[in-house]
């Protein structure tokens, strides 16, 4: 079985109030996402345990402050 690899963009969910942003990056079945927060950007990669392959990069609309930002990865398991 050959399993053709591409990038791909994931579904991403934003929120924003006056002092803060919340996004959402919706995939499933990722190994080790790498997630960069820079003052104008984000970057998300990652590779599903089926081949799929992510890789996003998110330009904000103005400046953040990357060292104030929070990671909250979890996981979602079906029953």
């Amino acid at each position: 079985i050959f399993i053709r690899r591409t990038n791909s963009h994931p579904s991403i969910k934003w929120g924003q109030k006056k002092d803060h942003i919340l996004l959402t990056i919706a995939v499933q079945d990722i190994d080790k996402p790498e997630i960069n927060i820079e003052s104008s950007k984000l970057h998300f990669k990652g590779q599903q345990t089926r081949g799929l392959t992510y890789d996003t990069i998110l330009e904000f609309f103005d400046q953040i402050d990357p060292k104030v930002s929070l990671l909250f990865p979890y996981k979602v398991q079906a029953l």
